[in-house]
């Protein structure tokens, strides 16, 4: 378990150090990044009306995990609603 950790303490640090994967100028094929973090940015909302872009490290998906790549995503009336903490 130690040597797991290990292992996998060093990916992040290797994908800390790598550049953000960018959908348009990415060249990289999907077995580049099997098996290892990956950092992207993502839009994460840390409170009401506080949705801001962050670099985040995606870890290695767990067993019975995948991990798939989103280029395109969008809110519904329900998301802006909590967003706004009006529900």
């Amino acid at each position: 378990a130690k040597r797991l950790q290990q292992q996998q303490q060093r990916m992040r640090i290797e994908a800390e150090q790598q550049p953000l994967d960018s959908t348009a100028t990415s060249t990289l094929a999907h077995s580049d990044t099997a098996g290892k973090p990956i950092r992207c940015k993502a839009m994460v909302a840390r409170g009401v009306n506080q949705m801001m872009e962050e670099e985040i490290i995606v870890d290695t998906p767990r067993a019975g995990e995948v991990r798939v790549k989103v280029v395109a995503n969008a809110l519904c009336h329900t998301d802006i609603y909590t967003l706004e903490g009006s529900d």
